[in-house]
């Protein structure tokens, strides 16, 4: 029996179109973040690039049932190196942006990194916690700086855990434009729990989901 064409006909004309004429397009693959192979970050090192050692640690914690520490806690000084993390979000993150969604405080302060002192070259000194908080409030004496004005500085989780690439620490004006970036146009998405904000690691109920958590 001679091969039959495969043929469409439009609803709007009466002409009789092939299939074998039309041209292929391949389906786009989603974004790298969200393709089974990538669900989870590819950088699961131990290697702590640069944010402080409290906020890294505790990016792990929040991983693991009952873990992490109280959402009273993000708002103190940080046991560490004194950072205190704001949770003011700028105007700039939010603009024409209607769906936007607040990274929270959680991933905030996950990203902060310890203030420079002096004579470090930009990196915080490898000193005894009670010796880098005397430095880091001696530092604060120089600028002028009270109690909970010390200086914020944030880096980057999505560029160190899915791109094994260290940013330099940013302010919050920075971080916010950073982060809109990799949310809005770079194909990230945030994990969003019952208040509106993202989400904890430890409470997401899908296996192996592919957003971002704090």
């Amino acid at each position: 029996m001679p091969e039959m064409s495969q043929t469409t006909t439009s609803p709007f004309t009466s002409s009789t179109v092939s299939m074998a004429s039309l041209p292929l397009v391949a389906a786009e693959p989603p974004p790298p973040p969200y393709t089974p192979s990538s669900a989870a970050p590819i950088h699961t090192s131990s290697t702590n690039p640069g944010f402080c050692p409290l906020a890294f640690s505790e990016r792990h914690a929040n991983k693991t049932p009952g873990g992490g520490m109280t959402a009273a806690q993000y708002f103190a000084p940080c046991p560490a190196c004194g950072t205190v993390v704001q949770d003011a979000i700028p105007g700039t993150y939010k603009e024409g942006w209607r769906d936007w969604v607040d990274p929270s405080v959680n991933f905030r302060w996950e990203s902060h990194v310890p203030p420079p002192l002096p004579g470090s070259k930009g990196e915080m000194v490898r000193k005894p916690k009670a010796a880098r908080m005397s430095d880091a409030a001696d530092l604060d004496l120089e600028r002028g700086l009270d109690e909970g004005e010390r200086e914020e500085r944030l880096g980057c989780w999505i560029c160190w855990e899915y791109e094994q690439k260290w940013e330099d620490p940013m302010g919050p004006e920075v971080w916010y434009a950073h982060m809109r970036k990799h949310f809005r146009n770079d194909g990230f998405r945030v994990c969003v729990g019952k208040t509106g904000g993202m989400q904890r690691r430890r409470n997401c109920g899908v296996k192996e989901c592919p957003k971002i958590h704090s």
